[in-house]
C-alpha cells in the first residue's frame, strides 16, 4: 500500500521519508482482517454522523421558517474551525437564524457546545422567562445569597446541575487559554484561588 502524503499531519516534526519507513511492517493476516474490519467500521460511523448533520440542518431549517424576527446581517466570529470532527452543516448561521444574534461571538463558545445550546434551548426560550435574570437562575449560573440583616451569610451555587449552565460553564472554562481581557481575569481569579472549578 503506497502512502499518501497528503495526509501526513505538517506540524510533524519527523520527515516524510521518516514517517514512511515508520510504516513499514510485516502483518499477519488476522491483525490486517481486524485492519480492514476497523476501517469499515470507521467508515460506517462517519457516513451515519454525515446523516444526522443532514439531519440537523434540515430541522434547524424547518424552526427557523417558524420564527417571526427582524432579519439582520450575521457579523461572522472568525474562531478557527478545526478540521477533526468538524459539524457537517453552518451551525453559526443556523443559530443565528434561531436567535437573530451570533452566539458564536460569545468567548469560549465553540461551535459543538453552540449546536448543543440549540437543542437544549430550541427557537423560542426567551418567551418563557421573564429577563434575563431568571434564565440566569433556571440555568444555574447564579450563586444563591443567603443574606440576613443586610449582610451576605453565604453565597454559593446550587449543586443542581442544568444542561445548559454545563454549557456555559464549559465555555468560560475554556477561557484560560484565551490571549484576551476576559481570559486574563479567568487566569487572575484562578491565582487568587476564586476560581477552582467551573463544574
Amino acid at each position: 500500500m503506497e502512502f499518501d502524503r497528503s495526509m501526513a499531519d505538517p506540524r510533524s516534526r519527523k520527515s516524510i521519508e521518516d514517517i514512511e519507513k515508520s510504516l513499514e511492517t510485516t502483518c499477519d493476516e488476522d491483525h490486517l482482517f481486524e485492519m480492514e474490519q476497523n476501517n469499515e467500521l470507521y467508515e460506517k460511523y462517519q457516513e451515519l454522523i454525515a446523516k444526522c448533520d443532514e439531519k440537523i440542518a434540515k430541522l434547524s431549517l424547518k424552526y427557523t421558517a417558524t420564527i417571526d424576527a427582524p432579519k439582520t446581517e450575521l457579523l461572522r466570529s472568525e474562531k478557527y474551525n478545526a478540521k477533526k470532527n468538524r459539524i457537517g452543516f453552518d451551525v453559526e448561521s443556523a443559530a443565528f437564524n434561531f436567535w437573530s444574534v451570533n452566539v458564536m461571538r460569545v468567548p469560549g463558545m465553540s461551535r459543538a457546545s453552540l449546536l448543543r445550546l440549540m437543542g437544549e434551548l430550541r427557537a423560542h426560550f426567551t418567551e418563557k422567562f421573564t429577563d434575563v435574570k431568571h434564565f440566569f437562575s433556571w440555568g444555574n449560573l447564579v450563586p444563591s445569597n443567603n443574606i440576613s440583616g443586610g449582610s451576605m451569610l453565604s453565597s454559593k451555587v446550587a449543586k443542581r446541575k442544568n444542561p445548559v449552565g454545563m454549557i456555559f460553564r464549559q465555555c468560560a472554562n475554556a477561557l484560560k487559554a484565551d490571549k484576551n481581557p476576559l481570559g486574563d481575569y479567568f487566569r487572575h481569579m484562578r491565582a487568587k484561588g476564586v476560581i477552582c472549578k467551573l463544574w
